[in-house]
């Protein structure tokens, strides 16, 4: 579990690094950059704004996601 909740701490440092390069960024590429699923960036960076801790939004219809 502790492994689970390192890796989760990673790819949302990540994820923050990401936002201060990309306007916006594809659900794909932002996968490819954090190397996990499309769908996992998707959920974790809908989860980090929702609770407050990242600007943007997720446009599903598009598959991007603008920061």
């Amino acid at each position: 579990m502790a492994r689970g909740l390192l890796d989760r701490a990673a790819i949302e440092h990540n994820l923050l690094a990401a936002s201060r390069l990309y306007n916006n960024i594809s659900l794909a590429g932002l996968g490819t950059l954090l190397e996990i699923e499309p769908e996992r960036a998707e959920k974790i960076a809908s989860k980090m704004i929702t609770e407050g801790r990242l600007v943007g939004f997720v446009d599903q219809i598009s598959s991007f996601v603008a920061l």
